[in-house]
């Protein structure tokens, strides 16, 4: 039982204050797959941060500045402080359509009132600031986070990624196939015993980089609203 408190929300010392009035955002804000996993790889930068009240630097912080902090490194995106304000802020959306980038909120404290936050990173699992453990990475099935799950939020919205990565993995796929054609003139040299199983390794090869490259999905890019950035 005290394991399980000490794994609780961040909100769980703080003092009742009179409820801030957040203005919901009108729309995620698109971002590339890239990003989504720059937001990631920086959330998972933060794993060890010791727990502070009220902190939001490496040195120590709560749920809601470690969350603040992230969003803001990687999309420059300014979030509300509290757990509850950053609920209040972000879209509402049903615990199935999570997608990496997604916050995810619980209450902790016995009530409906919702004090903890932690980023969602995909494979049904978070990183989050705990009181006992500092930032780590907790899986949602976990029963006491299951327990405690109050809802699911959206402030970004991965898309495709720009018609300039597409270009560029385009052009990376070109040169394997460049690469391949010279591996099967070589092989037009080497010893007629090493040919069939090579030439089949190599046409294997070839069909899985075309069919990589005819699946490349066409976008448009998608411009920031600027001012949901204030």
């Amino acid at each position: 039982m005290l394991a399980s408190l000490l794994l609780a929300s961040c909100g769980s010392k703080k003092v009742a204050t009179p409820a801030k009035k957040i203005e919901r955002i009108s729309h995620a804000v698109p971002v590339s797959s890239d990003q989504t996993r720059r937001l990631i790889s920086e959330a998972r930068r933060w794993i060890g941060t010791p727990y502070r009240y009220g902190g939001q630097t490496l040195a120590g912080t709560d749920c809601s500045g470690f969350v603040m902090m992230v969003f803001d490194s990687v999309y420059g995106l300014k979030l509300p402080r509290s757990s509850a304000q950053q609920r209040q802020y972000s879209l509402p959306i049903a615990e199935k359509e999570l997608a990496p980038g997604d916050l995810v909120f619980f209450c902790t404290s016995g009530g409906s009132a919702v004090n903890h936050v932690g980023i969602y990173i995909g494979s049904g699992k978070m990183i989050h600031a705990s009181l006992s453990k500092g930032v780590m990475e907790s899986a949602l099935d976990e029963k006491y986070y299951s327990q405690r799950f109050h809802s699911a939020g959206r402030v970004v919205s991965p898309t495709s990624d720009s018609p300039s990565e597409i270009a560029a993995d385009r052009r990376e796929l070109k040169n394997k196939i460049k690469q391949l054609e010279k591996e099967k003139k070589k092989l037009s040299k080497a010893a007629p015993e090493a040919k069939p199983e090579q030439s089949r390794q190599i046409k294997t090869n070839q069909q899985l980089i075309i069919q990589q490259q005819t699946t490349q999905p066409d976008t448009t890019y998608v411009v920031t609203d600027p001012s949901i950035f204030d």
